[in-house]
């Protein structure tokens, strides 16, 4: 305890005039009838001896109200120790690092990201009266759990909710979002405090705070640093043995200096399950050494029926984080794009494209390509076949891309296929020949994403320049030498096109290539064979035509790959989907609602495989061709701190100030309470001086 104004103590002599008063003061005596005068005069001196000092109680009160007006005087204030500041009232931001690196243990058991959360809790306690108070979690995308507010609840409830995930570290992109918080705050003083173990390297600078002071409190930095984590796990079927499978795991060491080796097993997850039972049954094990920071380790099994995942965990790591020492592998064969070429009758004009797709075939299973001529559309079937009409094999079922190779069907069954097909989510290529006239696509234009004019030759070019450039839309195209910017182009389709469509154009600006990727829909303007251009034998035919596939091919509700969290796509749904059920790992079921026909998935943070639902007409279903799986990102592996050098560090173990707590309200308070009683007393008095019993003849 301590006072602001030590001598306004000097105040407390003035109890002396409380006493003097009391002490001249004389009381009145009571009249007494006595037989005797000599007794009356003893009786007199008696009564005045006894009056001496009158109502003590009284004086009592009057020297506590002196000295509580002398007190309040002197500004009295407690003093206690905060863990943050000097309990002064400021605009504050707390960045929280929710990244996967915090999961780290300490070696009394607590996580880092639960001290940092335990600070954040003493932080805001110790904030001053009318201070402002918000919450931004740095795990990427960075957000804002609780925004700027007098109201310390708000933070404390999402201190509470905040856990740790699957997420990149994004502390740059957090105090950007924190500066654009205190942007319009009240209180002159301004600050933002990073608690984090700063376990990322970046060589970008902190963003600039505009006058707002920042402060990086580095936690957990007591080691041990050592660290084993699963960088990536594949599966694939097992091209020697029915039935089995292959999971290839590589494994980083963030230690030094590194075991020789690690373990890793695989086991059972329950049908449906995001994380493995306790009773998990144990398929591989092998061990794997370690080399230059990295192991590689492949292990082949047989999966028992019922389950289509399987969990790849490192055995006996002992080291500073199990956060990332699980994985969960989906075993689901690649589902192969099917192609369908379309040629002329009597001519082979698709020749090139079905040979660049047999190609990729061959190298991968990921395209299966077939080849027919034009009249074989019309044996589609349209639903208006007569009764005696036998039933024809449908040549696009189950096809995901239709190449029509400068090949216009001439009649309205062709048409109509092609029509049905696209409408019902195929992909459509269209390319023409040196001999298509100017109306020969008017019937397809209607699919096309670009206008169709005639077949142009094409202009003289200067040997010096390029030929063909890309355009806005130019990233289909892959990177590195082509061969494309050199074609020899001897005549083209003229095209009008959005130019953020166009992937490549000719030096005098003509469009050569137009996609949609929005609605899967293709033209080339140069043909796909060597009749217009010499297309077909620059080396970029083949990765050009592989991209396009990819583009043009029906999509799955999400590819088949994990994600780290934060970075999952949207969720597509159908029209008549009104609400998905997303299944975490722990089996926490969440329920959303979709939002023009997607569902977002960014606030997923818990690592393992998710269970999604979809219910369309009171059905509840299960989408299993949406297999989501979320996994630590590799670079939180290395928990070895970085603390910015742009930032002032502040030692997380030292005492942070101490705080003054004014009580002369207090003491006010009692002044007045003082005041009033003796206010009570006096009015008690004068009523019983007016009553007529006290009166005394």
């Amino acid at each position: 305890m301590g006072l602001s104004a030590p001598l306004a103590l000097a105040a407390a002599l003035f109890v002396a005039l409380p006493v003097i008063a009391h002490l001249v003061r004389r009381a009145d005596v009571e009249r007494r009838v006595l037989p005797s005068v000599a007794l009356l005069r003893r009786v007199v001196v008696r009564d005045r001896r006894r009056a001496r000092v009158t109502e003590p109680w009284l004086l009592a009160l009057r020297v506590v109200a002196v000295l509580a007006a002398a007190l309040a005087l002197a500004g009295p204030f407690l003093v206690e120790r905060v863990a943050y500041g000097d309990g002064s009232a400021l605009s504050l931001v707390i960045v929280l690092d929710d990244s996967a690196s915090m999961a780290r243990r300490e070696s009394g058991g607590e996580s880092v990201f639960d001290e940092a959360r335990d600070r954040a809790r003493a932080i805001i306690r110790s904030l001053g009266e009318g201070s402002e108070v918000a919450i931004v979690l740095a795990g990427a995308p960075p957000r804002v759990v609780a925004p700027r507010s007098t109201d310390r609840a708000i933070a404390s409830t999402a201190l509470d909710h905040a856990r740790v995930g699957a997420r990149r570290t994004d502390v740059p992109g957090a105090i950007a979002l924190a500066t654009r918080q205190l942007a319009g705050a009240h209180l002159a003083a301004r600050r933002v405090v990073v608690l984090s173990d700063f376990a990322f390297e970046s060589d970008a600078p902190l963003p600039s705070s505009g006058g707002v002071e920042l402060e990086a409190v580095p936690l957990g930095a007591s080691g041990p640093f050592d660290n084993l984590g699963i960088v990536d796990a594949r599966a694939s079927v097992d091209p020697l043995e029915r039935g089995a499978w292959s999971v290839v795991v590589e494994v980083q060491a963030a230690s030094d200096p590194a075991p020789p080796s690690v373990t890793v097993a695989i086991e059972t997850l329950a049908p449906g399950a995001g994380l493995p039972a306790p009773d998990a049954l144990e398929l591989a094990r092998v061990s794997a050494p370690i080399e230059g920071g990295r192991a590689r380790a492949t292990l082949r099994f047989t999966p028992p029926g019922g389950g289509d995942r399987v969990a790849v965990r490192l055995l006996d790591t002992r080291d500073a984080s199990p956060f990332d020492d699980e994985r969960v592998v989906a075993l689901e064969e690649p589902r192969a794009s099917r192609v369908v070429v379309v040629e002329p009758a009597g001519r082979h004009t698709g020749r090139f494209i079905a040979r660049a797709l047999a190609a990729l075939s061959s190298a991968s299973s990921s395209v299966l390509a077939s080849t027919i001529d034009v009249d074989g559309l019309s044996s589609v079937p349209s639903g208006r076949l007569a009764p005696s009409d036998a039933p024809q094999p449908d040549p696009l079922a189950g096809a995901d891309v239709l190449v029509l190779a400068s090949a216009v069907p001439s009649s309205g069954l062709g048409l109509e296929a092609v029509r049905g097909f696209v409408e019902g989510g195929g992909g459509l290529l269209v390319a023409p020949s040196a001999t298509t006239r100017a109306g020969d696509l008017a019937a397809l234009e209607a699919l096309l994403p670009a206008r169709v004019g005639a077949v142009e030759v094409a202009p003289p070019r200067d040997p010096a320049e390029p030929s063909v450039r890309r355009g806005a839309a130019g990233a289909l195209l892959p990177s590195g030498p082509t061969g494309l910017e050199t074609m020899a182009i001897r005549s083209l389709l003229r095209l009008e096109a959005p130019d953020d469509e166009v992937v490549l154009s000719s030096a005098a600006g003509s469009p050569l290539l137009v996609v949609d990727r929005e609605h899967r829909r293709a033209v080339l303007a140069i043909g796909l064979d060597d009749e217009m251009s010499d297309l077909p034998f620059r080396p970029g035919f083949l990765p050009l035509a592989a991209s396009l596939v990819h583009a043009l091919a029906r999509p799955g509700i999400l590819p088949d790959r994990p994600f780290i969290a934060g970075e999952a796509p949207s969720l597509a749904v159908d029209e008549g989907v009104t609400l998905v059920e997303l299944v975490t790992p722990s089996g926490e079921v969440l329920r959303r609602r979709p939002d023009h026909g997607a569902v977002s998935l960014d606030d997923l943070a818990d690592p393992g495989a998710y269970t999604l639902r979809a219910e369309a007409n009171g059905q509840l279903r299960v989408l299993t061709d949406a297999a989501l799986v979320l996994v630590p990102p590799a670079e939180e592996i290395d928990l070895r701190p970085h603390p910015p050098a742009d930032a002032a560090t502040r030692d997380p173990d030292a005492r942070e100030g101490e705080a003054h707590h004014a009580i002369a309200r207090w003491f006010f308070l009692a002044l007045g309470l003082l005041a009033a009683l003796e206010g009570f007393w006096r009015h008690q008095a004068w009523l019983a001086r007016r009553a007529p019993w006290r009166r005394v003849a």
